[in-house]
């Protein structure tokens, strides 16, 4: 036990060591939580004496369900460190696609979109919200519309993310007022009871 805590000692970092850098690790595990997005490029890497070591992999939950991995790379990421991120994702099963460090990745920004626009769509009559995921699920073969998968994070983290995204992207990501309605009534998807589906 002694030998194992002083190998974990002597293995780490200056950066780890450092009270003032320490302090990155609870701000960005604050900021995961709220935002759902870690910025691989800037804050945490700057802070790196090498940030070409610091890349991210972004996981979808249900973890064991799903097969993709984004492989978030930062303005100085090494290629050799992306060409081993990919391996240890192949090697775990999972299919990796590689992506600059930006708001919302490339899954998440589209995926919000598409979930904020199904959702003007429900508060402009166009369809119910059952219709609109059956036209996406039969129509462009997601396994899960757009409503239903928002219905299944939650819409107050769904809120949070589109806020996020529109902060940092712009105006086209601000959250329809149905989204905030909901998230106000506590309407919050599956883990409420009832969202844009009742559970």
């Amino acid at each position: 036990m002694r030998a194992g805590r002083r190998g974990r000692a002597r293995g780490r970092r200056a950066e780890d060591r450092d009270p003032h850098r320490r302090g990155i690790g609870a701000r960005g595990v604050r900021d995961a939580r709220d935002q759902h997005v870690l910025a691989v490029g800037g804050l945490l890497a700057e802070r790196l004496s090498r940030p070409q070591q610091f890349i991210g992999l972004h996981f979808f939950n249900p973890v064991p369900a799903s097969a993709l991995v984004e492989i978030v790379v930062g303005a100085k990421t090494d290629a050799a460190l992306v060409e081993a991120a990919k391996g240890w994702t192949e090697a775990i099963g999972k299919t990796p696609i590689v992506v600059t460090d930006s708001p919302g990745f490339a899954s998440s920004r589209l995926g919000v979109f598409i979930a904020l626009e199904a959702m003007r769509m429900v508060e402009d009559g166009v369809a119910s919200a059952q219709d609109i995921d059956a036209a996406m699920e039969l129509g462009y073969k997601h396994p899960s519309g757009p409503l239903k998968t928002t219905d299944l994070v939650g819409l107050d983290v769904r809120l949070h993310i589109a806020e996020y995204l529109a902060e940092t992207l712009g105006e086209r990501f601000a959250p329809p007022q149905i989204l905030r309605d909901k998230v106000a009534a506590g309407e919050l998807g599956r883990k409420s009871g009832k969202g844009f589906y009742d559970w």
